[in-house]
Parts: structure tokens; C-alpha cells; sequence
């Protein structure tokens, strides 16, 4: 290639800038965005265009849904189908009246993309990318037995429909792709990550229920094409390692405060632990993870394996009561104890959990387990708190159990430094000792309450029994027995 080559990728800002455009509006703003191509086209820059799908597979999915009762479903690889054609013509014309205007004779043309993936891939297994409405947890639970959808809970909105994102592969019209590029013609390939297929037993293109992320296929397009560059549209204003992400801002909060290490736990019941994975990855020795699991599937031990083995997870989050379905409802601990992995146990213990815990500590005594936020204290009952010591300071008598200095704005009836939580710190503290004892921020969440800076300085200044060895300690030494940051 002679001539200036470059793959560009249209962003979803690109196109639809609201929820509530209408086509109308995706027009105008397709033919906003192309004229910042104006320099490439004065060069006659050799050029393939992707774009994003999000909001318009998300309507493609709501108008299906409005239409059940009437119509049979449209699978989802056949949706992303749709909307490239839909949207390849609309940035097409746009291209070609904007090429008209500018007095450019050059030929534009849509490919509609298929993309390789593995069948196999363990993302289909585990699906995570959130797609479509809302519904209520009766709609959730008629739709996942009725079409066999899987959905889970989005950030307590609502339950939403979740697809598997697999890794892109190959792109199968790479030929005709590179064909029309070095003739010159405008492609307009790969839209919304590109129709993800897999080839089935007789050798054959087989659709999946699937999305592949867009930026991953323009990328993967841009390698296989051998052109060198990749531009992309979109309203973020520079490049970042995970830009805008938790752990960005982690590493910001980390830096400011002095503290050199985290151990980063996934939150909710999103089994997809990918993210950690990819955050200690690209910050070695900076952390460590502590994954979930569906516990509820029979093969959660399994899982917990691939997540240890093949992404170096450390620990498993695990309420207290969680109990494996089958004949042995051990079986998660007993594996996370095989794995010689850390379980990090949530939950109120002081209702009762506690003494389960207890028992999982005697039966399993080489599994390490790290009792979050103090084991949440009732911090209402009087002293010299009966419940609290019957659940939680007894586990203090197996050296395998570890309390963990966190979350007392979740517990605590008064504000920072929260004064009616301290007793309950300082019983724990006599029970386990500080070599027993690890401090830690509960970011995000703690973003919303006392802050970073002052969840830090309760431990650094606000304890007057710590002394300056026992805050070594909490503060990182026994956090380092339990975990190894390489």
C-alpha cells in the first residue's frame, strides 16, 4: 500500500448522542462526524470505517420484546446484522452526499462483516455484556423460563438481559475488505463489533447469541489488513490505560495517599471476574483478586479453578451461609481450601452466620478466612456484647480467621469517625490481634461516605489503642502473610 492507510472507528457519540435520537438525529450527527475525516479524503487516505450498535441493537431489542405475543423472536447475531445494514447505509449516503458536496469522485460501499469466534469461548459460558431494558424481577424470571434468556440485576435498576462477548478471531470478508480498500473505495465493515459466528461440526458458519466489543474487532481488522493506523471518534479526550475506570481512580486515590498495594474484590454477583484480570495485568505486583463465582451452578467449583489457575485470582468473596447444591454443600470451601486460596466471607454474622463460620474454620483448617468489615457489628447492642462475641470474636480462637478493618460507615449509626463503631474495633482488635487485623478502603464505596483520605487516616489517627507497630501491621504487614503481590 502506497498510499496512506487507516482504519477508523466511529464511536457510539459518533452516531447517537441520546437514548431518545431518532433516525433523524443519527443522521445529522453521522454527517457531523464525517467531516472531520475532511483531511484523510484531501489525501485520499486508503480507509475502512467501523462504528458502533449499542443504542440501535438496544431498540431492535426493545421493539421484539413489544411484539412477542405476535411475532417469534429475532436472535441477536441476526439483530447485529440488522443494524449493520440499517446504519451502514446511513453513514453510505451520508458519505457519498458529503463526497458530492466536496466535488470527490470515490465509491463507498458496506460490507456486511462476519467475525470469527471460538464456540468454545469461556465468555459464552459466563455472559456479562448488559443489553436491551429493564424489567422487573417477575418479567426477569418469565423471560428466563419462557425464552431461556439469562439476565441479571443491572446496578439495582432492574433485571436486564446478558449476552456473552467473546474474543474476535478472524475477520471472514477480510479479502473482499482489503479488495475494495486498495482499489480506493470507502469501506464500511465491522459495524457494531461485527456478526460473531463459529464454525459448527461439518465445517460450516454457524450465527451466535453473542456481541463482540467493537474497538477489539476494529483493532483485530486493522492488524489482519496490515494498516498501521487506527483512529478512533468518540468524546474521551485523550488515552488512558482504562481510562475513567475504578481502578484508574484507585491508582489516583493509592498515590496521593501512600499506599503502594490493593487487593481488588468483585462486587455484586457478576461472575465475570475479566476486569480484575485485566487491571493485574497491567499493573504487576500492584494487586491482587478476590473473584465470584455463581454458587447457586453445580459446576461453581470448577469455575472457581479456572478463575485461580488460568487468571491468578487469590481468594473467592463468599457469604457466610452460601452452601454448593448437591449431596456436599461444602464443596465451594472445600475447593477454594484445595486451591490454597484466601475466602473473603461477607455478610452480617451476628444474626446467626457466625457459627457456621466457625464450623467451616474447624473442619477446613488450612483455608485461610478473611471476615469482612468487622464482621458487621450490631453497633446498637450494649456491652459487653454478647452476640457479637458468640459469632464474631470466637472465631478469633482459629488461627486460620482474619478481620478485616472496613466498612463502618455501613455499620456505624454516628458520622466519621464514627464513635459508636470504635468499641466493636477495639474488641475485635483484642480478640485477633493486630497480626491478625488488615485494614482496607472499600473503594468504590467509601467514595460515597467518608472518602478515601479519611477512611485511611481512622486507622492512621483515630484509634487511640494502636500503637505504631500494631498500624504496621493492620496497615500492610499482615496483609502481605495472606496474599503474595509477587
Amino acid at each position: 500500500m502506497d498510499r496512506r492507510s487507516i482504519v477508523i472507528a466511529l464511536g457510539g457519540n459518533a452516531i447517537s448522542t441520546d437514548s431518545q435520537d431518532t433516525i433523524h438525529d443519527e443522521f445529522r450527527n453521522t454527517r457531523n462526524s464525517l467531516q472531520y475525516l475532511r483531511p484523510l479524503i484531501d489525501e485520499r487516505a486508503l480507509m475502512v470505517i467501523t462504528h458502533g450498535n449499542g443504542p440501535q441493537v438496544g431498540k431492535q431489542l426493545r421493539r421484539m420484546e413489544l411484539s412477542l405475543s405476535v411475532l417469534p423472536e429475532m436472535p441477536l447475531g441476526v439483530l447485529v446484522a440488522d443494524t449493520q445494514g440499517s446504519m451502514g447505509y446511513m453513514i453510505e449516503q451520508s458519505m457519498q452526499n458529503w463526497l458530492q458536496d466536496q466535488g470527490v469522485d470515490r465509491s463507498v460501499v458496506t460490507v456486511l462483516t462476519q467475525v470469527l469466534v471460538d464456540g468454545h469461548d469461556p465468555a459464552l459460558l459466563e455472559p456479562t455484556k448488559f443489553i436491551g431494558q429493564f424489567f422487573s424481577v417477575e418479567q426477569a424470571m418469565h423471560f428466563r423460563q419462557k425464552l431461556g434468556w439469562v439476565l441479571r440485576e443491572d446496578s439495582g435498576r432492574g433485571w436486564r438481559r446478558v449476552v456473552g462477548s467473546p474474543e474476535p478471531l478472524e475477520i471472514i470478508n477480510l479479502g473482499v475488505i482489503r479488495d475494495l480498500m486498495q482499489a480506493g473505495t470507502i469501506v464500511i465493515a465491522g459495524g457494531g463489533g461485527g456478526i460473531p459466528c463459529c464454525i459448527d461440526d461439518r465445517g460450516h458458519l454457524e450465527g451466535i447469541d453473542a456481541v463482540i466489543d467493537k474497538d477489539r474487532c476494529s483493532a483485530l481488522l486493522a492488524n489482519q489488513l496490515g494498516v498501521p493506523e487506527l483512529l478512533m471518534l468518540t468524546k474521551v479526550p485523550r488515552v488512558a490505560v482504562n481510562y475513567g475506570k475504578p481502578d484508574e481512580v484507585l491508582l489516583d486515590r493509592m498515590t496521593r495517599n501512600g499506599v503502594d498495594k490493593a487487593v481488588l474484590v468483585q462486587y455484586g454477583g457478576n461472575p465475570d471476574n475479566t476486569y480484575m484480570s485485566e487491571c493485574m495485568r497491567t499493573h504487576p505486583g500492584k494487586f491482587v483478586g478476590v473473584a465470584i463465582v455463581d454458587t447457586a451452578r453445580a459446576d461453581a467449583p470448577e469455575k472457581l479453578e479456572y478463575w485461580v489457575t488460568e487468571h491468578s485470582m487469590q481468594g473467592i468473596r463468599l457469604g457466610a451461609t452460601v452452601e454448593s447444591p448437591g449431596p456436599d454443600p461444602y464443596a465451594i470451601w472445600e475447593k477454594a481450601a484445595e486451591l490454597g486460596i484466601v475466602v473473603s466471607v461477607a455478610g452480617r454474622l451476628v444474626t446467626g452466620a457466625g457459627k457456621r463460620v466457625q464450623d467451616i474454620a474447624r473442619s477446613l483448617p488450612n483455608l485461610t478466612l478473611r471476615i469482612e468489615h468487622l464482621g458487621h457489628p450490631d453497633v446498637t447492642e450494649p456491652p459487653p456484647y454478647p452476640r457479637y462475641t458468640d459469632e464474631v470474636l470466637r472465631l478469633a480462637e482459629y488461627p486460620n480467621v482474619y478481620i478485616k478493618l472496613s466498612g463502618l460507615y455501613a455499620n456505624a449509626k454516628t458520622p466519621y469517625p464514627y464513635p459508636d463503631g470504635l468499641p466493636f474495633v477495639k474488641a475485635a482488635y483484642e480478640a485477633f490481634g493486630p497480626r491478625r487485623m488488615m485494614w482496607a478502603s472499600d473503594f468504590p464505596l467509601v467514595e460515597e461516605h467518608e472518602g478515601y483520605r479519611n477512611v485511611l487516616s481512622f486507622a492512621q489517627d483515630e484509634v487511640p489503642f494502636f500503637r505504631d507497630e500494631d498500624k504496621a501491621w493492620i496497615l500492610g504487614e499482615t496483609a502481605s502473610q495472606i496474599w503474595n503481590f509477587g
